[in-house]
């Protein structure tokens, strides 16, 4: 086989250092700390008086790209990965989460995720100017909301990481697109 990472994988015969799936944590995790260093150097020049005009904007992407990413995550490790906040970037720039609370119960992420993407909607513009297409939308942004619902519902196993009831939220966002 020309790829032997994805083949331990599709022949359930793969361990930790299997390529694929360290690259793909490190490409979870290197986004989502861009993202947040973005989000809180925004906050600094606000707080500093350094208004920028489209802080709102540049604030509002970068959490449509870590609750992307943050989904990415989900889709292929699960539920119960760490999330890195702005808080725990800000604190250190390699913060060490734990996906366990103190009980040793599962931390599941999916509602921080939610609000990443609820957050990009309600700022994310529906259209930009001319020379700017490609750029995201608040539609594009609903759309990724509304695959993160389904797979959010989908009763994988019917455990307290799975099988929250987003079906009607899901099914307002896909009338609304």
């Amino acid at each position: 086989s020309d790829q032997p990472d994805l083949t331990q994988l599709e022949t359930w015969n793969w361990s930790t250092a299997n390529g694929y799936i360290k690259n793909r944590w490190d490409a979870v995790y290197e986004t989502v700390k861009r993202c947040n260093n973005v989000i809180s150097l925004v906050n600094k020049l606000e707080a500093e008086g350094k208004a920028l005009p489209n802080a709102a904007d540049i604030i509002a992407q970068a959490k449509f790209i870590k609750g992307f990413w943050m989904f990415e995550g989900i889709r292929i490790y699960g539920p119960a990965i760490p999330y890195v906040s702005v808080e725990d970037y800000e604190a250190s720039t390699d913060p060490q989460v734990s996906n366990v609370d103190e009980s040793g119960n599962y931390v599941y992420i999916w509602d921080k995720v939610e609000q990443d993407l609820k957050d990009a909607i309600a700022d994310l513009p529906e259209t930009w100017p001319d020379g700017q297409q490609g750029r995201v939308t608040s539609w594009i942004a609903k759309a990724v909301l509304a695959k993160f619902y389904l797979y959010w519902s989908s009763p994988y196993d019917g455990s307290e990481a799975y099988g929250a009831n987003k079906w009607t939220e899901d099914k307002n966002l896909l009338d609304d697109i």
